[in-house]
């Protein structure tokens, strides 16, 4: 049985209600869910499915989502950054594809170069999303922001496919450090390429961990009355 085969099962277990009237892609929210424990602080429900902007007009920006020291930022209203904050932008592009496409891996470099790009006010490239256009103005904010107090700023770009992580092109490759030149002034950028294997792997490490975390829980045996 081959692990594209097992994974498939696995995405299945995050069908629901919600999910499928949320009318978002099935891929990207269980590579959302997948993710959500080692990277996105265990969001719930509701902040796990708003960080998911994958849409036409993406530029393989399909799920975004901002923390400083540890904490979703939902918008600017609840802003606050100082000089020994940490601010840690997660990005992801989720292609349920058997492999990992330098073309899309070049349209999402080209998008966060966008994004990052201040003196262009309109954002061509990510021009048809809405939801990811409100992002990258809220992006900007916070960058301009943490860059202003002296504060750290951290980016990770995941890219995960039902690929094999061991085929990736060595043009993907070259993609990633022409980024890291383009942003040379964030010290800490950082790359995590999923395939199949590599998801499977990760939620099933998810489930152990949330089961051991459930186990090592007190019991209340107090009686009522």
């Amino acid at each position: 049985m081959s692990i594209q085969v097992l994974l498939d099962g696995k995405i299945k277990t995050f069908e629901t209600p919600e999910s499928r009237d949320s009318g978002r892609n099935m891929f990207e929210i269980a590579v959302a869910n997948i993710l959500n424990l080692k990277y996105f602080s265990g969001l719930d429900f509701d902040d796990l499915m708003q960080g998911i902007i994958g849409s036409g007009g993406d530029e393989g920006i399909d799920i975004c989502y901002i923390f400083i020291n540890e904490r979703l930022l939902r918008d600017t209203e609840s802003l606050d950054i100082g000089k020994t904050s940490v601010v840690r932008l997660e990005l992801v592009q989720a292609k349920a594809e058997e492999g990992f496409s330098t073309n899309s891996f070049k349209n999402l470099c080209e998008g966060v170069k966008e994004i990052f790009t201040l003196d262009q006010k309109i954002l061509k490239k990510i021009g048809a999303n809405a939801d990811l256009i409100k992002m990258a103005k809220l992006i900007r904010v916070v960058f301009q922001e943490t860059m202003q107090k002296g504060a750290t700023f951290k980016i990770r770009i995941h890219y995960a496919t039902k690929g094999d992580k061991g085929k990736i092109s060595s043009k993907i490759e070259h993609l990633k450090n022409d980024l890291k030149r383009a942003l040379s002034w964030v010290k800490d950028l950082n790359f995590e390429f999923w395939g199949a294997q590599e998801l499977f792997d990760l939620s099933t490490k998810t489930e152990e961990q949330l089961n051991l975390e459930f186990l090592d829980q007190p019991l209340d045996l107090s009686e009522e009355g």
